[in-house]
């Protein structure tokens, strides 16, 4: 029970350090989202050093607090992980929503179902109000996918 606990707030301290440093990236950022400017502040780009702080700070956070941080993967491992975040802002940049992306992808090596970063706020509001995946539902009957739904865009036409 102590070890889940003590995983319950990892994972919370760890968001939140994640959510804080992302969404305080600079005022400008903070304005975008009270003028409900989301789409270009989850573009916002973020600078190498903006990236490098971010990282250490989880980084610190993880290994520190992480009950399974190095139990399925070695620290050298994580280390290149993180190191790799900081590689690809150094040679392309990173925008937020990548840098959500390469925060996500670093943590699937601690191999824990509970861990995960949470969305931005930016990247979530924008999410749940635009279709992101597929533009119709559907629905499973007899092993076979029926469509129950289509917006025209889809080019799905009734039979």
């Amino acid at each position: 029970m102590r070890h889940f606990r003590t995983l319950c707030i990892t994972v919370m301290l760890a968001s939140l350090l994640l959510s804080l440093s992302i969404n305080t990236a600079n005022a400008t950022q903070a304005s975008n989202i009270a003028n409900n400017e989301f789409n270009q502040a989850a573009k916002q780009h973020l600078s190498l050093a903006q990236v490098e702080q971010d990282v250490a700070l989880l980084k610190e956070a993880y290994s520190r607090l992480h009950p399974a941080y190095s139990r399925y993967t070695t620290e050298l491992e994580m280390d290149a992980a993180w190191q790799a975040i900081s590689d690809k802002a150094a040679k392309n940049g990173l925008n937020v929503g990548e840098f959500y992306l390469a925060i996500q992808k670093a943590l699937t090596h601690i191999k824990c179902d509970h861990t995960k970063a949470n969305l931005p706020k930016t990247i979530k509001k924008e999410r749940n109000e635009q279709p992101l995946y597929l533009p119709f539902t559907w629905v499973w009957i007899d092993n076979t996918a029926i469509v129950t739904s289509a917006t025209q865009a889809s080019g799905l036409q009734k039979y």
